[in-house]
C-alpha cells in the first residue's frame, strides 16, 4: 500500500514541514545601484561600484526608525532623492543630508521617518553635502 507521509503520520508531516520552512532562507536584498537626484531630478550621482555599494549598506541597514512621520508634498530645502536598487525592486526615498533624515515615497499622506546613524559618512558615499 502506498500511503503518503502526511496521511500516514500527519504529526511527522508537520514537523518535516516546519523543519523545511525554517532552514529555507531568503536570499539578501542586496543594494544594486544608488541613484541620486536633486530637486528638479536631475541626476548628481551613481553609487555603483562594489565598494561603495558595500559602504552603503553598511550604514543603510542600521537606519533608525523615528517617531515622526513626514508629510509628503515636497522636498525639503536642500533635500535629495535616492532612487534606491535592490535585488527586491526599486523604491524612492527623499533624504535630508542635514539631518539624515529619510522618508520613502509612497502613496500614503505620511510615511514614517528613518534616520541615518553615520550621517557624515553617507553624505560621502552618495556624494553629496548638505546645503
Amino acid at each position: 500500500m502506498n500511503e503518503t507521509l502526511h496521511r500516514r503520520n500527519p504529526a511527522a508531516f508537520f514537523a518535516l514541514a516546519l523543519l523545511a520552512a525554517s532552514c529555507r532562507r531568503q536570499a539578501p536584498d542586496h543594494v544594486v545601484k544608488v541613484t541620486v537626484r536633486d530637486a528638479e531630478f536631475r541626476v548628481l550621482s551613481m553609487v555603483s561600484a562594489p565598494e561603495q555599494l558595500l559602504r552603503f549598506e553598511q550604514i543603510w541597514v542600521h537606519k533608525e526608525a523615528q517617531d515622526a512621520t513626514i508629510d509628503q508634498g515636497s522636498l525639503p530645502s536642500g533635500g535629495y532623492v535616492l532612487d534606491v536598487r535592490s535585488s527586491s525592486g526599486v523604491h524612492r526615498w527623499i533624504y535630508n543630508p542635514k539631518d539624515g533624515t529619510l522618508t520613502i515615497v509612497a502613496v500614503k499622506a505620511s510615511t514614517p521617518t528613518y534616520r541615518v546613524l553615520e550621517r557624515n559618512a553617507f553624505n560621502v558615499v552618495i556624494g553629496v553635502q548638505p546645503q
